[in-house]
């Protein structure tokens, strides 16, 4: 038996699939390591996500080499991922970079970065320095598993970075 419902032009309601975690669900994160330490390579600023420990030996050389050591130290085990900011090579002491706050959102991953530099009437030292964050995130607080967008904002809402990662 077939059987046609409709064949009119009338417009049926658009069809709305429900996005998970549709409202922002803040996550807690906790500090491995964060510094300022003097030298002068790598130069560029970095933004990444470490899913697993053999990443670390890509990060080798365009990350600080106490940013490396202390990621390498905290291992990546199937209990965490790991956020690495790193603010480039800056002029003087007093520059900084801290990851504010990191939410999930409608399948996205959202870091908010606060870079701070010295004010005009700061004493600082004429030295090259390098700032980074390194932050972990327990997976049992991860919403799912699958591919997933990490968007690094800054406080103006300005998009820093960008990238698509598999978490197992």
């Amino acid at each position: 038996m077939m059987g046609l419902i409709s064949c009119g032009l009338e417009k049926l309601p658009p069809q709305v699939t429900p996005s998970l975690h549709s409202t922002p669900i803040s996550l807690s994160f906790s500090t491995i390591s964060q510094g300022a330490p003097l030298g002068d390579h790598p130069g560029e600023p970095l933004y990444a996500v470490v899913v697993n420990a053999s990443e670390w030996d890509e990060l080798t050389g365009r990350l600080p080499p106490q940013a490396v050591s202390a990621g390498k130290q905290a291992g990546n085990t199937s209990d965490d991922i790991i956020i690495v900011v790193f603010a480039g090579v800056k002029g003087s002491s007093g520059y900084g970079i801290n990851i504010k706050s990191i939410n999930f959102e409608g399948g996205e991953f959202k870091i908010l970065i606060d870079e701070s530099e010295p004010g005009l009437d700061e004493i600082t030292e004429p030295a090259t320095t390098l700032p980074y964050h390194l932050v972990s995130l327990a997976r049992e607080d991860l919403p799912r598993q699958g591919m997933f967008l990490f968007l690094f904002i800054d406080e103006e809402g300005g998009l820093l970075n960008q990238m698509e990662v598999r978490l197992p």
